[in-house]
């Protein structure tokens, strides 16, 4: 299929591949119609890269083709996206170099980069953390590390400031995050001799006590209504459905949705393997709802495509939901029933499940292995909100 590429696509530097990316289109769920155009668009391309002779086809030639007044399609958002679409599948073949990372200043890039790597391989830390810790540590290295002329004395009364200065406008949870990256990353500094001195004493505690909340949630009447709410004779209302048992049944987080495959379903056995925090697994069953659900949606609308994930996107490019998608389809369910909600989060029904288990005779203990807590002091907070138990603790004697 070369109808919207003619010949232009026979002779530029796609002609090898023209065919095979036609193939990976059409893998992703693109229809035939958004397969033309952009064929159109690579054709494009390809007329532009023969005219210029250039050899390969790049983020620098993709560039200089948008910004070239003589095509056509210099303003087509679409043609940006196809150019980069092509890009990444010939980097992927092999047919181009790894793109280059984006570099920050040069002292700063190279301390963040040695912290990067001492995260992966001396703590272990996962990659989405990893990606958290330098977005937290980067204003700090560049104001104190970066090498500048303008760069700020580094000290005690130093770090303190500019805890202060970055804590007073975000939540508690957040600024204990920072303090605990920063903290992380002085650490690492002093044991590579960046700093003669360990600052990491120096970065002040925020006060966020874990069990001064309560917990959110809501009835198991609403959370019935959330899962009842999506319109199950469609595709994506039999996905959402499934969606919504696997959070609220099991009370999973919406990236262990996000991240569960196929071969992590035993059907024979009637167990789920769950990708949790800090790289655990855990085989928890699966219960017949659920599975049901599942296999419903598997069997009937899950579109074949590359990703092994169960959940896959509506819409191309097909390929996995990654966990805000799964929050937003919390949020929907919560905007379709109208319900008022603490919060709009997946997490919204995980609070939920443990509170109601709670509150009909469950144990602390059994909480805890259901919500797969490494801790127990995470499962107490939700004996704070059973107030039943807690009417029944008898007052202090007068004095």
């Amino acid at each position: 299929m070369l109808q919207g590429g003619s010949q232009a696509l026979r002779a530029g530097p796609f002609r090898e591949r023209a065919q095979e990316f036609v193939r990976h289109l059409r893998s992703r769920g693109y229809t035939a119609n958004t397969i033309r155009v952009k064929l159109q668009f690579l054709a494009e391309m390809s007329r532009w890269s023969v005219r210029r002779h250039a050899a390969v086809f790049d983020e620098v030639r993709l560039g200089e083709f948008l910004r070239d007044p003589r095509h056509r399609y210099r303003t087509t958002r679409g043609v940006r996206a196809t150019g980069l679409q092509v890009i990444q599948f010939l980097r992927a073949k092999g047919d181009l170099p790894p793109a280059a990372p984006p570099a920050r200043p040069g002292r700063a890039s190279q301390i963040e980069s040695e912290y990067a790597v001492y995260l992966r391989e001396e703590r272990g830390v996962a990659e989405g953390t990893v990606a958290v810790y330098l977005r937290m540590v980067h204003p700090f290295v560049i104001e104190y590390l970066g090498g500048g002329r303008r760069r700020a004395k580094l000290d005690a009364a130093g770090v303190i400031r500019f805890v202060l200065s970055h804590a007073s406008s975000v939540s508690p949870r957040y600024a204990k995050l920072r303090v605990t990256a920063l903290r992380s990353f002085l650490r690492f500094a002093y044991l590579q001799g960046t700093t003669k001195v360990d600052f990491g004493a120096a970065v002040p505690t925020v006060p966020n006590w874990r069990l001064a909340s309560l917990p959110r949630f809501i009835s198991a009447t609403d959370v019935l209504r959330l899962v009842r709410s999506c319109d199950r004779r469609t595709h994506g209302g039999r996905r959402d459905h499934a969606i919504l048992l696997l959070l609220a049944r099991l009370g999973l987080r919406a990236g262990e949705v996000a991240h569960l495959k196929l071969e992590d379903i035993d059907w024979d056995l009637g167990e789920l393997i769950v990708h949790g925090k800090g790289q655990h697994q855990d085989r928890i069953p699966l219960p017949s709802d659920v599975g049901r659900a599942l296999a419903d949606y598997i069997r009937r609308d899950r579109p074949r495509c590359e990703s092994r994930t169960v959940i896959i996107r509506l819409q191309a490019p097909l390929g996995g939901l990654q966990g805000m998608g799964i929050a937003s389809i919390v949020k929907r369910a919560i905007e379709r029933v109208g319900l008022q909600t603490p919060s709009a989060g997946a997490h919204l029904l995980r609070h939920s499940l443990a509170t109601d288990l709670l509150r009909r005779g469950s144990s602390i203990p059994e909480i805890a292995e259901l919500l797969r807590h490494r801790s127990p002091e995470t499962t107490m907070l939700y004996a704070k909100v059973d107030l039943a138990a807690l009417r029944r603790v008898p007052p202090p004697w007068p004095a």
